[in-house]
């Protein structure tokens, strides 16, 4: 019997497989425009997101207070993809792939600019020598004036964009409609190619290498995912660097490309300097659960004391009431106050189920340690502190 953290590196390694199988479909149908790639890529891609709305969902899933940040995610995400396709087109597939990996990198510079987040010492040092790591691997740009080693860069700009908004996203928006209408703009600007791109009907093989693009870029993602919930995301995350692997071997016996000194050299700074901040950021979202007493909604008395573990990751349960929560229905949340605090509230049904949640989710520990926790019916200044991207344990 597999253990979560297993089961976890399995996706993991499910994601990396199907990210590189886009990657080459990508750089295999280069004969075709951009813009019609980018279509069937998302059109086709539509398919496993609809498989993943929840049934009481299928005609309001769309519904959202917040366009204007789906707005800039959707087209950060876009650029994002767009820019990546043209490199995996133009450059070698190692070289892009390397490249990516700085992604980290640029999100701990927008974290400090739009969320005005302290970064030490540590993380600066990882950035500059990120930095380094992709100036060795894009010296072919210097040297042959191949342009086209910007279009990795931009990737990692708009990815670090998409990360932003993301994190601010989760904390009110399902999984599913964010992937919706981050395809759904994607789908519109590869089809209004049409009107000024010469778009070729696809042989019948080509047609599959772009069903097979679609559906592995949209699955890929939810590998990605449902990895993140199941293990822990220091367990998971250098998983993602077999994607160098894959590109070296796949570039070398498809392309005949063979990766230089220095991209691996390259490659192995970048690798490095994401290594050192995502260890750092995992560190630093450790919390410490404090002893607490608040109220049920309604003034129906306390809940009983249950003893805890002493130091836990706090987002872990957070997250598993977020997911929660999005599955019974956010429907049920009411905006008068619990108690006559200006907040929302949430129904006696829908919590009872969220403190059943947190029963079974301690179950595994049989220890008794001196903390204890009281749960809150004030559940939305819980989901406050939600980030979607942290790693659970369901």
């Amino acid at each position: 019997m597999l253990t979560q953290n297993q089961i976890g590196v399995l996706y993991m390694v499910g994601s990396v497989i199907c990210f590189s199988i886009m990657d080459i479909c990508v750089k295999w149908l280069d004969y075709y425009p951009i813009g019609q790639v980018l279509f069937l890529r998302f059109f086709i891609g539509f398919i496993p997101i609809f498989f993943i709305i929840p049934k009481d969902k299928i005609f309001s899933f769309y519904k959202t207070s917040r366009p204007g940040l789906h707005a800039f995610r959707a087209v950060s995400g876009a650029l994002a993809i767009i820019a990546l396709f043209f490199g995996l087109r133009e450059l070698p597939l190692a070289d892009v792939v390397s490249l990516t990996f700085g992604g980290p990198i640029f999100v701990t510079i927008a974290s400090i600019i739009f969320l005005s987040e302290r970064v030490g010492i540590r993380r600066w040092s990882a950035v500059f020598l990120g930095f380094l790591g992709m100036l060795l691997i894009v010296q072919p740009a210097f040297i042959d004036l191949n342009y086209y080693y910007i279009t990795p860069i931009i990737f990692c700009i708009g990815f670090a964009c998409v990360a932003i908004s993301v994190r601010s996203l989760s904390k009110t928006e399902a999984n599913y409609t964010i992937a919706f209408y981050f395809t759904l703009l994607c789908t519109l600007l590869g089809l209004s190619t049409v009107f000024f791109s010469n778009w070729v009907m696809p042989t019948p093989l080509d047609f599959l290498l772009f069903l097979v693009l679609g559906l592995c870029g949209s699955i890929a993602n939810l590998l990605l995912t449902q990895s993140y919930r199941l293990a822990e995301a220091s367990l998971v995350t250098p998983i993602k660097y077999l994607s160098l692997v894959f590109a070296i071997i796949f570039g070398y016996f498809i392309w005949s490309e063979v990766p230089k000194i220095l991209t691996l050299l390259g490659a192995a700074l970048v690798i490095a300097s994401s290594l050192i901040i995502f260890m750092r950021e995992n560190k630093l979202k450790k919390q410490i659960i404090t002893p607490r007493t608040w109220v049920k909604p309604q003034n129906t008395g306390l809940r009983q004391k249950r003893f805890y573990p002493k130091e836990i990751k706090l987002s872990e349960i957070l997250f598993a009431l977020d997911q929660k929560i999005q599955t019974l229905g956010c429907k049920k949340f009411s905006k008068k106050g619990c108690n006559g605090k200006s907040t929302k509230c949430i129904t006696h049904n829908l919590w009872d189920q969220l403190d059943q949640l947190i029963n079974n989710f301690f179950e595994k520990d049989q220890e008794k340690p001196s903390a204890t926790l009281v749960i809150s019916g004030d559940i939305f200044k819980i989901l406050s502190l939600i980030h979607i991207s942290e790693p659970t344990r369901q």
